[in-house]
């Protein structure tokens, strides 16, 4: 029972968030067209090119997965390929889809960072992290916020939501 809930968990979860980005770009890039809600740009390239950046980084350090090491147990969560283990990815960018999404909607923004800590503990449980992966993945979160919130003004009824660094910095603290 405990594995079909972490298996859940990691594939609802996952799916959630990534669709949940998208339709926050359609909808950024609908408003954005009519002037009405700026920030398409911003919260297309602040997670991506991070997004890139950290894939770069793991697929160069090439950590190994717990199911790898001598005496491990196989993972409860199906994973074919090994290594690429170190910063998880799956947790930088459920992160980082949360702020952005805080920008725009703050509640459901709220909820994603929550889900985020969830997705961590189902990662590390279902055998395909390390505790520091999942840490770290989270960490990283820091600067692509910081940068964000330089860029990003999203506003609503005439009045700035965001636009300094000390806001996602704040969310930033609570997620982690």
């Amino acid at each position: 029972m405990k594995a079909d809930a972490i298996i859940i968990l990691n594939s609802v979860l996952t799916k959630a968030v990534y669709l949940l980005y998208p339709l926050l770009l359609i909808y950024l890039a609908v408003y954005h067209l009519t002037d009405k809600e700026p920030g398409f740009v911003p919260a297309l390239l602040v997670p991506g090119i991070p997004f890139v950046l950290v894939s770069i980084f793991r697929s160069k350090v090439n950590a190994p997965r717990p199911y790898e090491m001598p005496g491990a147990k196989p993972p409860i969560i199906k994973k074919d390929a090994p290594g690429k283990s170190f910063p998880s990815r799956h947790i930088f960018s459920i992160f980082v889809i949360a702020v952005t999404v805080f920008w725009v909607w703050p509640v459901p923004g709220i909820v994603v960072g929550i889900a985020g800590v969830v997705l961590a503990w189902s990662r590390v449980a279902g055998g395909v992290h390390f505790p520091r992966d999942v840490i770290a993945g989270a960490l990283i979160l820091l600067h692509p916020s910081e940068v964000s919130a330089s860029v990003m003004t999203i506003s609503s009824s005439a009045e700035v939501l965001s636009s300094t660094v000390s806001v996602p910095a704040g969310i930033c603290s609570f997620f982690i």
